[in-house]
């Protein structure tokens, strides 16, 4: 078989293969764009935080400016998050927000408070870090910093763009008094999954198509050089002097004919 038609053989196979991954991505993005069905976004299941301090929050979550993102996108069209919180106590007011982060530490300063440090799943187990203090904060709802808020009796519920920046979410009881105790579900949408599903299941095809071309014209220089046909009747072996010859008609008239 000539190299050219084991080369694209070769390529094909590596190609096919490549475009049935992107194929099984494209699929799986695709789902998760779809199941963004709880009010548009993909949730966890609630899990319970607890603190015996005043407030509960959570370290900082540094997002990049928009200089640092990838071309053609922007912190503002990523998506957005969801927190959705609970309290054990349904007739106890709670507040959650999200503020910047230097907002938050100057808020909290001096304050009792217990930061999430790291949550493990299977089982669930977070872990915490105590902060001391004994000043007693002013209710978090009169504060102005926070990016978005909410605070009431039952479920509250933020629903946060993503912005460039460094924050800090924050759960307390409203009235600024220690001892919290909460079931926390987090949601997040992602605009561009959709786009990036379309993008990926165009690369799978193209591939694909290129895969399924290049074994087909590797496949078919391998029939066009294959080996030669096996002589009849030798039971696909050659004798060891060639094949056997025809016999010459007039030769074996002349022998008839002597005595």
């Amino acid at each position: 078989m000539k190299p050219g038609r084991t080369v694209a053989l070769v390529l094909g196979c590596v190609c096919a293969l490549a475009g049935f991954a992107l194929l099984c991505a494209a699929v799986f993005l695709g789902w998760a764009y779809v199941e963004q069905n709880d009010n548009g976004h993909l949730a966890s299941a609630a899990e319970r935080f607890r603190s015996t301090a005043t407030a509960l929050v959570s370290e900082r979550i540094d997002l990049l400016d928009d200089g640092e993102m990838p071309r053609g996108l922007s912190t503002e069209n990523v998506g957005r998050v969801l927190l959705r919180v609970t309290s054990d106590e349904p007739d106890r007011p709670i507040f959650v927000g999200i503020g910047p982060g230097d907002a938050v530490d100057a808020y909290l300063a001096g304050v009792a408070h217990t930061q999430v440090t790291a949550v493990e799943f299977g089982p669930f187990r977070p872990s915490y870090r105590e902060i001391s203090g004994d000043r007693i904060p002013e209710p978090p709802s009169a504060q102005s910093f926070w990016s978005v808020a909410a605070a009431g009796a039952g479920p509250q519920e933020v629903r946060w763009d993503l912005q460039p920046g460094s924050w800090t979410v924050v759960v307390m009881n409203a009235d600024g008094s220690p001892g919290i105790s909460i079931d926390v579900q987090v949601g997040a949408r992602w605009n561009f999954l959709g786009p990036l599903a379309l993008g990926v299941l165009i690369g799978a095809v193209v591939l694909l198509g290129a895969g399924i071309a290049l074994v087909v014209t590797g496949v078919i220089g391998l029939g066009r050089n294959g080996p030669p046909p096996h002589p009849v009747g030798t039971g696909g072996r050659v004798p060891p002097n060639g094949p056997p010859r025809a016999a010459n008609p007039a030769h074996q008239s002349r022998a008839g004919d002597q005595p």
